[in-house]
Formats: C-alpha cells, structure tokens, sequence
C-alpha cells in the first residue's frame, strides 16, 4: 500500500505503484486544480509539490505529476494548488492578481505551485531566482511580463526569510498554518522504511520515470517494477579516497547543488541551468540519464570527458 500526505490529510491508495500522481490527484481524490497538458513534463500545467525530511530537515521541491509514480511519493507530502489556499488568496496568488499575471488559467495553477516552491526553497530572495523557478512552466496567453513583474514582488515578500528556517516563514506569512506541523505528521508515517517504497523484487527499475513516462505512461501503470527513486543506499555525492562517487537515484538538482561538485566545477550550475527545467530536474535521476542511451543524454557527454567509471548491481551482482 502506498501512503503520503496529501495537503493536510493523509491519503492511502492500493493502485499499482506505477500510476501517475496527477491521475490519483485528479481522478482518485478529485482536485481538479492540478491540470493536464503535455504529459511529457513540458508545460508546467501539473506541478506539484513534494516536501521530504532529508538531514533532519523538512525540505519541498517542485515536480511534474504527470511523469511522477505513486511510488516515488511515498510518505511524503504532496502539495497541490488546493493545498495552499486560504480563505483569501494567499500572498502568492495575491501578487499573480495584482499584475495580471493569468489570462485563460489553465496554466497558472502550475505557476503558483512553482513560486510556491521557490518560497520554501530557502534560495536568495531575488528576481532571477524567482524567474528560474518557473523555468519549467509554459504560458501561451500573458507573454510573461506580468508572471515576470509578479515573481519580482514576491521575491520582494521574501526578503524577511532567513535562508535557514525558510518553512517557519512561509507557514507564518505565506502558506497555510498546517504546513508547520507536517514535519511531525511525516516522522510518523516514515519510521519503520525510512520512506522507501517496498516493492516485491522483480521487474524492471525506474528511477524518476522523466524518460519513461514520456513514452511508456499508460503501459507502465499497469506492470509491478523496481522504484529505486528513494532508496537512500542510492542517494548522495560524496568523496571516497581521490574519487567522486555519486548515487544512482542522485537527481540533476543534487549534482547542481553539490558543494563537492561546485568546488571542482565552478560553471557547472551555469551548465545545467541549460538541461531540462527545475520540475524535471528535481527528480530526473543521473543513472536514468545514462541508462536511457539517448543521443541527446544531457549529463553522458560530461562524465565521458571526465572518464567516469560506472558500477552496475542488479541487488545482488555487481559489477
């Protein structure tokens, strides 16, 4: 059974791990604010939040739900534009108003869950931290000037935030009081699989799914695999002896904010600001990048130059 949070309540499906999130957010629970556009990740239409416990901190990122198994969201919680409304609009649908920054509103859901996430992200509060936040997002109807003179006020309304606490502001001045207890509520839900889906072992692996459920979404939600996507033992960048090593289930974003990454390659950020988009690079996995053996491989090329070497283990060979 799969279990999260979904806004404030928690939620339990006994669906196939592989189904899609938008689909369960839309059809399952019907919260009809996330929307469906693309299903290749492209226009930003089902961006969503999923807020994590890494470090002893409660940590959120932007995603794409339409390429995003239920699998990958286990115990975790998921934010949708549902989740962050108050009785009013909140401060960020407020500054979206007041620059005329929606036309038609199909798209602006996926906007604000964005700049949603780049509130709770701790990240400097300026303008152009605030545009890339909705690198992922498409709009065919404002042109952008007015999402654009939007995202500098709010970058203006986080000037208060301290970089550590970023959560405490936002619950207190932003976002609904409830996210200050989801911290708790999720040590709860995580304690006996430290949050890792436990699928029977067989079947083939996924990672984020980014490639895979471009071309494969509605066969996939119905065959039983191996989601590797939050397997700690596959996570992290660290040093061992004169090596790098990086997990498998590593994302794109966690090779960009990588102190030990950054120190060896100072224009890397620069260089994967151009691969993908925020939502997609939040959970694209560097061993999916490989594995897929695409011509276009973002990451292949790089670690080629580096001569990388790559340790393959099917849980019980390795090699």
């Amino acid at each position: 059974m799969i279990k999260f949070i979904l806004n404030n309540k928690t939620v339990s499906t006994d669906l196939l791990p592989g189904n899609l999130l938008v689909d369960f957010i839309r059809y399952e629970q019907n919260l009809k604010g996330t929307k469906i556009g693309c299903r290749e990740g492209d226009c930003g239409a089902c961006v969503v939040l999923a807020g994590d416990i890494k470090e002893g901190e409660l940590q959120y990122q932007s995603l794409t739900s339409c390429l995003t198994p239920l699998a990958n969201v286990h115990k975790k919680h998921v934010v949708t534009v549902e989740g962050i409304n108050m009785e009013a609009l909140n401060p960020i649908q407020q500054c979206m108003a007041d620059e005329s920054a929606t036309q038609c509103g199909f798209c602006t859901p996926g906007f604000v869950m964005s700049f949603a996430g780049f509130c709770l992200s701790g990240k400097e509060a300026s303008l152009q931290n605030a545009i890339s936040s909705i690198d992922g997002n498409i709009c065919r109807c404002t042109g952008y000037k007015s999402i654009e003179r939007a995202a500098g006020k709010i970058a203006e309304m986080l000037e208060g935030r301290g970089k550590e606490q970023p959560l405490a502001f936002v619950a207190d001045k932003i976002l609904p009081g409830y996210f200050s207890s989801i911290k708790e509520r999720l040590q709860q839900l995580q304690p006996e699989t430290n949050g890792e889906f436990q699928e029977e072992n067989f079947g083939e692996f996924i990672g984020g799914g980014t490639d895979l459920y471009v071309q494969k979404h509605d066969e996939l939600k119905d065959v039983r695999n191996r989601y590797l996507f939050n397997h700690t033992s596959l996570k992290g960048i660290y040093k061992e002896g004169n090596k790098c090593v990086i997990g498998a289930s590593a994302t794109v974003t966690d090779l960009e904010e990588s102190s030990i990454m950054q120190d060896h390659f100072p224009r890397l950020k620069q260089y994967i600001k151009l691969v993908s988009s925020t939502p997609i690079r939040n959970i694209a996995t560097i061993a999916g990048n490989f594995i897929n053996a695409s011509p276009i491989g973002d990451l292949t090329i790089f670690f080629l130059a580096l001569n990388a070497t790559v340790v393959l283990s099917d849980g019980t060979n390795t090699r």
